[in-house]
């Protein structure tokens, strides 16, 4: 029996101060919560409306679709192989759609995630242009 008190007063001890970390927020009487946003589209495109693509850098691409909208990749990292390689896959979440949330693997399985993909507002694109040195 004595185990057992020991036992409930040391695991008492240490649910005490995690159920004051749970405590509920307090909203003063006189403070009102911000209204709720308009949820931001998704901007993404089917997988099978990609119809080129292009690297200016190691951490861009530019997705042309069939119906000449272009979109703005931009990658977590540098992507090594990505300006020298002239197949690339696209890897999705499930859905086939590209989005925000999905990358690239390299012909060498080298793995690419996207930080932002974004519409470009002009297809052509002065640092698409620029050449290379």
């Amino acid at each position: 029996m004595k185990c057992n008190a020991t036992a409930l007063r040391q695991l008492a001890a240490l649910t005490l101060p995690l159920a004051a970390l749970s405590a509920p927020t307090v909203i003063l009487a006189d403070q009102t919560p911000a209204p709720p946003t308009a949820a931001t589209p998704r901007t993404a495109v089917q997988g099978y409306r990609i119809d080129d693509w292009k690297a200016p850098s190691s951490e861009e691409l530019i997705i042309r679709t069939n119906d000449g909208r272009s979109f703005r990749a931009t990658l977590m990292g540098k992507c090594f192989g990505l300006k020298f390689t002239d197949k690339i896959a696209f890897v999705t979440r499930g859905e086939r759609t590209v989005d925000r949330f999905a990358g690239i693997m390299l012909p060498d399985g080298t793995r690419c995630y996207f930080k932002t993909f974004e519409p470009v507002s002009q297809p052509t694109d002065s640092r698409e242009q620029a050449p290379s040195r």
